[in-house]
Order: structure tokens, then C-alpha cells, then sequence
């Protein structure tokens, strides 16, 4: 549970929404290369707001084993945004650990217009769900999306997910005249 709060994005921690991004003047500041969220931990804890955009893919835990573990990479490396509620004091912003400099123009800081924008591209706050580790990488579905299936006597067929449970998807489908309720493992379908 603990990683789940902290992989949010400040909008979701706050509960505001995307009223929280209109109120702050946000800059964007360059760390270290894969220290974006170590350096947004920091500055959180300091009571900065931050917004470090990544995208959660499922990747192999190791080449000797099949199976997946969910990581976060940056999708802007070596940047993170941090939202001030008035002028920020940048000789304490600049001595945070991690901090390199801010992106400016002329040598000033620039804010950053479109925020909101940007923070509802990316929705940091949703984790991916445990069944997707069992998927083929980028054709995950979820509950209620269209899937078809991919292997087997229905191969080609459209079918909408009602349930994911123990490693099998669950859907209905007519056959011989009637509805069924019926089960594939996670592996036999894609996203449509």
C-alpha cells in the first residue's frame, strides 16, 4: 500500500484533482539521469508538490525466468516538475540533494504553462492490475475492455471481459443458441 501512495501523481495524493495544478506555478527541474523519483521524494518530503510523468511497463525479473515485475521509467529522463504556490526560494530549492539546475530562458527561471494538461496525459496514480503480469507485453486489457482471442476453437473472436480472476478472464458468449459464461486463461487474449 505504501507504494501506491507514493507512485501517485500530486493531483491524486491531494485528493484536489487538477484544481491543485492550476493553483501552483510550476517549473521544471533537471536531476541526475534515473534520479527523477528519488529527487521527487526528496523534494516531497520538503513539501514541494511533484510531478514526474512515467508510464509502468511489465518486464522480465530476470533473463533466466519468465516472470514479469512491474517497473516505472520517466517519460521526460532527468527532468521533474515541482509546483510552488508563490515565488519559490530557489537558493533552498537548489540546495536540495539531486537538484541540478531549472530550465529557464536568459538565464531565468521559466514556468511552465499547461500542466494541467500534461498531468491528465499522464495518469501516474492508476497501477496496472497483478493479472497483467501474465499478458503479452502491450496487449493488456482490463475488466470491461473488448479482448479477442488470439489461440484455440474461438481464435478471432471479439469478447468483452467481465471478470479477471485467479489467471483466467471471464466473458460471455453465445453458443448453440444460448448465452455461456466462459474462461481463458490470461494468456489466450489480447487486447482488442
Amino acid at each position: 500500500m505504501m507504494k501506491t501512495a507514493n507512485t501517485r501523481s500530486p493531483a491524486e495524493r491531494n485528493g484536489r484533482g487538477f484544481e491543485l495544478v492550476a493553483d501552483l506555478t510550476w517549473y521544471a527541474l533537471v536531476v541526475p539521469p534515473q534520479k527523477e523519483f528519488a529527487a521527487q521524494e526528496i523534494l516531497k518530503r520538503r513539501g514541494v508538490v511533484t510531478f514526474c510523468p512515467f508510464e509502468s511497463l511489465w518486464r522480465k525479473k530476470s533473463r533466466y525466468t519468465k516472470e514479469k515485475v512491474l517497473r516505472h521509467f520517466p517519460v521526460m529522463p532527468r527532468y521533474v516538475f515541482a509546483g510552488f504556490a508563490g515565488d519559490p526560494s530557489w537558493f533552498h530549492v537548489f540546495q536540495t540533494p539531486l537538484i541540478l539546475s531549472v530550465v529557464g530562458v536568459q538565464g531565468e527561471p521559466a514556468p511552465i504553462e499547461g500542466m494541467g494538461r500534461l498531468v491528465s496525459l499522464f495518469r501516474n496514480g492508476l497501477r496496472r492490475p497483478d493479472a497483467e503480469r501474465h499478458m503479452r507485453t502491450h496487449r493488456e486489457y482490463g475488466v470491461g475492455d473488448a479482448a479477442v482471442v488470439v489461440d484455440g476453437p474461438l481464435a478471432d473472436r471479439i469478447v468483452r471481459v467481465e471478470e479477471i480472476s485467479g489467471g483466467h478472464a471471464f466473458f460471455r458468449m453465445e453458443l448453440f443458441g444460448s448465452e455461456h459464461r466462459l474462461s481463458l486463461t490470461l494468456d489466450k487474449l489480447e487486447a482488442a
